[in-house]
């Protein structure tokens, strides 16, 4: 069994059909018998896909940070929690604990995750699946940044292809059901 790593958002974002899909997204991890690391909190599409997860009976761990005590509620369908003291610990377990990582919509915070992720893998100190959900285009830009670090020569062609991309929630599920 595979352990699954998602980083999204603590807020819902405005397009109400991201949450909708999120929810199907953790339906999927627990029918493909993974497991689920995640944020821990109970808001926004971590909360949301916690419960999509837990809904087919799936085990979710989330990785709680103190920083987070009285900011953010630890989501009651978590079947584990492990409290960290920082969000570097946090982000530093998340990455022991997984398999793979899963990337949807989210702020600063899941921004934050891509790029640590991305760099330990360009550093080798990760070779770990990372797949990026582009939504409706919602991480276009960011993409598109990473292409223009390329051309300006700051990372190499082959480090721009660190990222598995996709578009819809068929490609999704298809590259959830191949076992990552």
């Amino acid at each position: 069994m595979k352990t699954i790593c998602v980083f999204c958002g603590a807020r819902k974002g405005l397009d109400t059909e991201i949450a909708k899909l999120t929810y199907e997204i953790g339906q999927e991890i627990a029918r493909n018998d993974m497991n689920m690391i995640c944020g821990g909190s109970d808001c926004g599409l971590m909360g949301v896909v916690t419960d999509g997860v837990t809904s087919e009976g799936g085990q979710v761990v989330g990785v709680f940070p103190a920083i987070l005590d009285g900011v953010e509620k630890v989501s009651v369908e978590l079947t584990g929690v492990i409290r960290t003291p920082c969000l570097p610990s946090r982000k530093q377990k998340m990455v022991d604990m997984s398999d793979a990582f899963l990337i949807l919509p989210g702020g600063y915070g899941t921004l934050d995750e891509i790029f640590e992720i991305v760099v330990l893998r360009r550093l080798n100190a990760n070779q770990k699946p990372i797949i990026l959900f582009n939504y409706n285009g919602f991480y276009d830009f960011t993409l598109k940044q990473i292409d223009k670090m390329v051309l300006e020569g700051f990372i190499g062609e082959n480090e721009a292809n660190l990222l598995t991309v996709v578009s819809n929630i068929d490609e999704l599920k298809a590259v959830i059901r191949e076992g990552l």
